[in-house]
């Protein structure tokens, strides 16, 4: 049995659906965040200067913090987020290579364009957030988003070998 990349029942089909699955788990957290705030369950807990409130995250057995205002909403929400819209750009990508054996289309060469400036400008809007944010820059909190600028990098390459072969094909459906 040979196992085909591109198209039904294949590798892209199967990521579609991995990602498809860590996406909703993502924006299920994040519902699960807003509900429990609305609804209030969660302990408070002060603190000198500022309150903060607990709750339990669900599938984690793990109890976690939250400072109350504005900074400490952003700051939790943030890579959320992030990861949920690195999830839905993935799942974007991999929808157009299952759909059919035809694997250099348009939508397959903007979604890769979306997913390369994306992961390119991620450090940048970390280094923005804790400027804006906490009004200096800290190297520490950027890290973390480095991997994403390689991965954002060599999505340019996939990207250019996507154009070519766009290209390519369109001119071969032209001369048959």
């Amino acid at each position: 049995m040979k196992l085909k990349m591109f198209g039904k029942y294949s590798v892209s089909s199967l990521l579609f659906w991995v990602f498809s699955i860590l996406l909703m788990i993502e924006v299920l957290y994040i519902l699960f965040f807003i509900v429990s705030g609305v609804v209030g369950h969660y302990e408070l807990q002060t603190y000198n200067d500022y309150y903060s409130y607990l709750f339990d995250m669900p599938f984690t057995n793990s109890r976690w913090s939250v400072r109350m205002d504005t900074k400490g909403l952003i700051s939790f929400l943030f890579p959320f987020i992030k990861t949920g819209l690195l999830f839905y750009l993935l799942v974007l990508i991999f929808k157009s290579l299952k759909q059919d054996e035809l694997i250099f289309k348009e939508s397959s060469i903007k979604y890769l364009k979306f997913f390369a400036i994306f992961n390119i400008c991620l450090p940048i809007v970390y280094s923005l957030f804790d400027l804006l944010m906490f009004k200096q820059w800290v190297y520490l909190n950027v890290m973390p988003s480095l991997p994403n600028f390689i991965i954002g990098l060599f999505t340019l390459f996939v990207l250019a070998i996507f154009k070519q072969g766009f290209q390519i094909q369109q001119e071969n459906e032209l001369t048959i």
